[in-house]
């Protein structure tokens, strides 16, 4: 590293700018050695922002808003975007929650305590974070993760139909129960 002139911050990570661009020209940097989210998932997605940086003359900035997360015991925690108390700070919220008992799959399984937990921005009806914690927590948070992607509305959610019985039916009823939080 010394003797490439890339530099490194007081952590030991390397230092870039919002295109990945280390302060040595035309040497890009993602994944573990920038010290931002260290998942598989996210240095991939990062990955291709630098090859079509280090393509193109039109820059892309990265979003690491949406990046989801999840913690693989038992129950599974899964989750993307902001929590209940970092959204209050900037924005006006509805909060919703459903247990996966007041589904049939889940009451099926015996989750008592499972739930899922959505955070919208009262306005836009924009979607600022999901949390879930239970069976196929990582699985189920997909579908709001492709929302996000797409136009972070929960609109793009509430149209699609979902098979009867399955837990995916859990995504719906999280929506379904939004209320206003002060």
């Amino acid at each position: 590293m010394e003797n490439t002139g890339v530099e490194t911050d007081n952590n030991g990570f390397i230092k870039i700018n919002e295109y990945f661009q280390t302060t040595k020209g035309n040497i890009w940097a993602f994944g573990d050695v920038i010290g931002k989210q260290m998942f598989t998932h996210v240095s991939r997605a990062e990955a291709d922002f630098v090859w079509h940086n280090s393509m193109h003359k039109q820059n892309q900035k990265f979003d690491y808003s949406n990046s989801p997360h999840a913690v693989f015991t038992y129950p599974e925690i899964a989750a993307v975007g902001l929590k209940e108390q970092e959204a209050k700070k900037n924005h006006k919220i509805l909060v919703g929650k459903a247990f996966y008992k007041d589904v049939s799959k889940g009451a099926a399984l015996r989750q008592e305590k499972t739930f899922a937990k959505a955070i919208v921005e009262r306005d836009t009806y924009k979607i600022l974070g999901f949390h879930i914690i239970g069976p196929y927590a990582s699985v189920l948070i997909q579908e709001v993760i492709n929302a996000m992607a797409y136009d972070g509305k929960l609109n793009s959610l509430a149209a699609g139909m979902r098979i009867h019985p399955a837990m995916t039916e859990l995504i719906a009823d999280v929506f379904n129960n939004l209320n206003t939080v002060d």
